[in-house]
C-alpha cells in the first residue's frame, strides 16, 4: 500500500533497492577501499591551521558588589549608591583592589577575592560585558547597576584560547578523510569517462 502510494511497484521497488546497493558496494570497493587518515597528517594539519582553532575571546574579571537591599526605601537606594561610588573612586586611586574586595563585597565571591575566572565575554553579566570592552587590563569601571545591586569591576586579562589537539583530533580526522574521499571520487568518475566509449548515431 506504501509503494502504491509512491507509484511504484513491488518489484520497481526491489530493482531499485538491488541498484542502490550494487552502488553502494561498488562504491565502497572503489572509493572507501584503503582511505585512512593517520595522527601525523591530523597534527600537520592542526599546526598549519592553528587559527581555524580559536575560540570566543574570554575575560578575568574581578568585582565589588554592593547590593540593593529588596524593597528599599529612596534613601537606602541613595545609600547603596554612594557606597558604590566611593568604593569605586578608593580603586580607582590606588587602593588595593582585593581588600576593597574583602572589606565590601557582599557576594560570596568574596571569598575568592572577587575572581570571576575567565569567562567568555557574551557569558558575563551584560553590564560587565558591555563596560569590559572598553577597558585594558588593570582598568577598573564602574559603579555598575543591576536591579541586584552594584558592581565595581577589574579588568585582570584578555585572552583567546585555543583548542588543544586532542580536542580538536576526531575533527580534523573526519574533515581530512571527507576531503581524501572526495578526491578520490572525483578521480575514480574521471577513470571511469575516460574509459567509456559512446556511439552516436544520427
Amino acid at each position: 500500500a506504501e509503494l502504491a502510494k509512491e507509484g511504484l511497484t513491488l518489484k520497481q521497488y526491489k530493482d531499485e533497492l538491488k541498484e542502490q546497493l550494487t552502488i553502494s558496494r561498488v562504491f565502497n570497493e572503489r572509493v572507501r577501499s584503503g582511505l585512512s587518515v593517520d595522527e601525523k597528517e591530523v597534527r600537520s594539519y592542526y599546526e598549519q591551521h592553528i587559527d581555524q582553532f580559536t575560540l570566543p575571546e574570554e575575560i578575568r574579571v574581578r568585582h565589588i558588589f554592593i547590593k540593593i537591599p529588596q524593597n528599599s526605601t529612596p534613601t537606602e537606594l541613595r545609600a547603596a549608591e554612594q557606597k558604590a561610588k566611593n568604593i569605586y573612586d578608593r580603586a580607582r586611586t590606588g587602593d588595593d583592589f582585593i581588600q576593597l574586595v574583602q572589606e565590601f563585597s557582599e557576594l560570596d565571591t568574596a571569598s575568592r577575592d572577587g575572581d570571576l575566572g575567565f569567562i567568555q565575554r557574551e557569558n558575563a553579566l551584560p553590564v560587565i560585558a558591555e563596560a569590559s570592552r572598553s577597558l585594558k587590563p588593570g582598568d577598573i569601571a564602574g559603579p555598575l547597576k543591576t536591579e541586584a545591586g552594584y558592581h565595581i569591576i577589574k579588568l585582570e586579562d584578555i585572552r583567546n584560547p585555543i583548542q588543544s589537539f586532542e580536542q580538536a583530533k576526531q575533527k580534523v580526522m573526519k574533515m581530512l578523510y571527507q576531503e581524501k574521499m572526495e578526491n578520490k571520487y572525483r578521480e575514480w568518475l574521471q577513470a571511469l569517462r575516460n574509459g567509456s566509449h559512446i556511439e552516436v548515431r544520427l
